[in-house]
């Protein structure tokens, strides 16, 4: 017998997001106030990477994927 599932890309969960936001800001700022900007700007981007860029390319009706270059990407999109 063979189940029937349809294949679907994973979205973000935006309650996840929501639940760790101020966690997340606490964290940037904390790096920062201690002179720490080269892990800032690392964590910076992993926000890019796990939450702004699948955002953005949700809301521009994109699957979210392919955030390296997100910038680009959606820019070519207009």
């Amino acid at each position: 017998m063979r189940d029937t599932t349809k294949a679907q890309f994973p979205v973000p969960d935006f309650q996840w997001i929501e639940d760790r936001f101020w966690t997340w800001m606490h964290y940037g700022l904390t790096k920062i106030g201690r002179g720490e900007y080269v892990e800032a700007l690392d964590f910076m981007a992993y926000l890019r990477m796990a939450v702004f860029g699948p955002l953005l390319h949700i809301k521009n009706n994109n699957l979210p994927r392919g955030v390296r270059k997100v910038e680009t990407t959606l820019r070519q999109g207009e």
